[in-house]
């Protein structure tokens, strides 16, 4: 009984060990600048994460996302004409080992514009692979019947922000969102969307958790 009870102890402490061996660990997440200028005073200034994880591979995929979203942004800034300042940076929401999930943040001012625009779009990665994950492959049979169109439109309704007076609700479902540290699932809609621009950037945590 004694030999059983130590040999019990020692599968349990080599079976602790093998799941922590196996467990991803959370990536490295480090701040880059680039800032662009133009003729006339014109700034854009992109504040971007450089990531690093177990996978080299994944890391790049990961890093090539923001790399191809700078390059898109500073030939876009290159094309025009008006006095403008643009500044992109980011935050991040979850990176747990399994996802990182980052909240890549924007506010442009054009002279002349009665008010500044700001805006937000998430972005979730799988930490083994570095490939972009969607919000409804990370439901399973319990939970994917909570986020349909018809529940979707019932929590904007029922969140308490001042919807457009004409808002009929969503056609199609929501594509922008990003996981918050508790990885509940969370929506996104930019000024203008589907409010006044008075209502800012909405922010629809739904409390159902990615798996």
């Amino acid at each position: 009984m004694k030999k059983q009870k130590i040999l019990a102890a020692v599968c349990a402490i080599f079976s602790a060990g093998a799941v922590l061996a196996t467990a991803a660990a959370p990536a490295q997440i480090m701040p880059q600048e680039a800032i662009f200028v133009r003729r006339g005073g014109s700034e854009f200034t992109y504040i971007y994460p450089a990531i690093e994880a177990e996978s080299a591979l994944a890391g790049l995929r990961m890093n090539q996302y923001f790399l191809n979203e700078k390059d898109r942004e500073a030939l876009h800034f290159d094309g025009q004409t008006d006095n403008s300042r643009i500044k992109r940076a980011y935050q991040v929401m979850l990176n747990d080992g399994d996802y990182v999930s980052i909240i890549d943040t924007g506010m442009s001012y054009t002279q002349g514009d009665a008010h500044p625009l700001s805006w937000k779009h998430g972005v979730t990665f799988n930490v083994a692979t570095g490939k972009q994950v969607q919000w409804q492959y990370m439901l399973n049979d319990e939970t994917a019947p909570q986020l349909t169109l018809a529940k979707i439109n019932a929590m904007l309704r029922q969140s308490g922000y001042a919807l457009a007076s004409d808002f009929a609700g969503l056609q199609t479902l929501p594509q922008n969102f990003y996981v918050d540290g508790q990885r509940n699932i969370h929506f996104l809609f930019n000024p203008y969307e589907i409010a006044p621009y008075a209502a800012g950037i909405i922010d629809l945590n739904t409390h159902v958790r990615a798996q």
